[in-house]
């Protein structure tokens, strides 16, 4: 049995111990950036949360303890989609820019391409949810 609202056969099989989806807290706004990721882009759930975790947890590597408080604070389920993101997913942060990512992205069944949308996608979602300096440390570290 599914999330409410899933599409079948998209069922995201975390690691042992990871949270799923559906035992995030704040359920709308995480959801929500799910249901955008999906949408817009065609993608299942399991491959809108991989990514997205790659994305954040990216980010979480790249920018202080205090700045990715401020985006967990203002971005609902951004710390809980770092626990759902790939192991291998970001090799290379040294690399300092989002190539490292491509290969996770890869290892989802996603194109290079989408590395790029994810990031529009997500950094429009912060600023609606958060505000502009939220936004603006999304865009300084996935950009």
């Amino acid at each position: 049995m599914g999330v409410p609202g899933q599409r079948s056969g998209s069922r995201y099989c975390s690691r042992p111990g990871t949270p799923s989806l559906g035992s995030i807290r704040r359920r709308g706004a995480e959801v929500e950036l799910i249901e955008l990721l999906t949408d817009q882009l065609g993608i299942r759930q399991a491959q809108a949360q991989a990514g997205a975790g790659l994305l954040f947890k990216f980010a979480k590597e790249k920018l202080d303890t205090r700045e990715f408080s401020q985006i967990s604070e203002h971005v609902p389920g951004a710390a809980q989609l770092v626990d759902l993101a790939p192991e291998s997913g970001v090799l290379g942060v040294a690399l300092g820019n989002l190539a490292c990512l491509v290969g996770g992205f890869a290892n989802l069944g996603l194109n290079s391409d989408m590395v790029g949308k994810f990031v529009r996608i997500i950094t429009s979602f912060a600023q609606e949810k958060g505000r502009d300096a939220v936004k603006g440390l999304i865009f300084k570290v996935l950009t």
